[in-house]
């Protein structure tokens, strides 16, 4: 499945099937990577990282740390278990639910800036007239801002969508839809969740599926190409993409505990996580978070809008972490089945962290990520 929220719990993360507790020992391997060693921080992430990478089911991960104007790669592994191909800053990976950070500034650019409308602008009349009355409850209508926060009222996950190891496959919009006409919403649009078991279930996954409808309902072009318009083409982000990369030559390719992982194609939902990318382009795209300046999307996307217990829970996409000292970071965490992506950044020290492997999540590589985010940002 995708991704849940936000980094907390046992491991400091929520990852789609939680954190693997009691994994039994597992065997080792020699660790395959270009780590010089050599500075503080290379030590620092190979000395987190190393145990995690001598796991024989690791595959492999490539890793960049930024520091204001520095920036330092570093990859581990495998492109695929047992080929001895190190990955490098232009091997494409999965990027899961990171996706959503990419839909919501998209939409939220489309809505006020192309539109010259409100991010608080309901959505009934941008999809088929038909839903209007599915869009809506206790009269309150499902806007933007509800799609891109989590609070629409639509569920986690569609009752219609397969349950198999390619689930978005063939879920276009007309099966969306079909879902949004046979079913009321759950819950009053805005309701914000009071714990984290609520945000986990308010969590949509199928909201952004909406989004991404909506803005390629909009548009003359495909989301793939409205993600060019509006974000990859300004970044020069060139190896970004909502296509199949099962032709690439320069990818890595999906590992999880079963050995039957599989890519994930998506037609509808692809707003949700069907973004592929590398670590040179998500190096360009976590820059542009830490540069923005006051009030375009990028940074509107940024700030809080839901709140647990007093501290930020759900941005526009992001979301938001609290390390051990109280430092408030931007994360984003993306998950598929075979592939798991992490994006952390904290504009006033200006530093960020983003992290790509092809391993699902239940192989752990959430506990030293963690680590290293609660090292470097402290």
């Amino acid at each position: 499945m995708l991704k849940l929220p936000i980094l907390l719990g046992v491991c400091l993360l929520l990852i789609l099937t939680g954190c693997n507790k009691d994994n039994p020992v597992e065997p080792t391997k020699d660790i395959q990577t270009d780590n010089p060693k050599i500075t503080d921080l290379d030590k620092l992430v190979d000395n987190t990282f190393k145990d995690y990478a001598a796991k024989s089911k690791t595959a492999g991960f490539s890793i960049a740390v930024i520091n204001g104007t520095q920036v330092s790669q570093y990859h581990y592994g495998e492109t695929k278990l047992g080929n001895k191909t190190l990955p490098n800053s232009q091997t494409l990976y999965e990027i899961g639910s990171v996706t959503k950070v990419f839909t919501a500034i998209a939409t939220h650019y489309w809505v006020t800036n192309v539109k010259g409308m409100f991010i608080t602008t309901p959505i009934e009349g941008f999809l088929p007239s038909n839903l209007a009355s599915k869009l809506s409850l206790n009269d309150t209508k499902v806007t933007f801002k509800h799609l891109l926060n989590h609070t629409s009222g639509f569920p986690r996950i569609p009752n219609n969508l397969p349950n198999n190891t390619d689930p978005y496959s063939g879920y276009d919009s007309t099966k969306m839809y079909s879902y949004i006409s046979s079913n009321n919403l759950l819950r009053t649009p805005g309701t914000a969740p009071q714990s984290e078991q609520e945000a986990f279930n308010f969590y949509s996954n199928f909201a952004y599926g909406i989004a991404g409808s909506i803005l390629e309902r909009n548009h003359s072009q495909s989301l793939n190409g409205i993600f060019k318009s509006y974000i990859l083409n300004d970044l020069n982000m060139t190896n970004t993409t909502l296509n199949n990369i099962e032709n690439v030559t320069n990818r890595a390719y999906p590992h999880n505990s079963t050995n039957n992982a599989s890519y994930w194609h998506f037609s509808g939902m692809a707003g949700a996580g069907g973004l592929k990318s590398c670590l040179s382009d998500m190096i360009k795209f976590a820059q542009k978070q830490l540069s923005t300046a006051v009030g375009n999307s990028y940074q509107i996307c940024q700030q809080p809008t839901v709140q647990i217990n007093g501290k930020d829970y759900f941005g526009l996409g992001w979301e938001y972490y609290y390390t051990t000292k109280g430092k408030r970071i931007n994360v984003k965490d993306g998950g598929t089945g075979g592939f798991t992506a992490f994006i952390a950044f904290e504009k006033t020290s200006q530093k960020a962290i983003v992290a790509l492997f092809n391993n699902e999540n239940t192989n752990g590589m959430a506990t030293p990520f963690v680590n290293l985010l609660e090292e470097f940002f402290k």
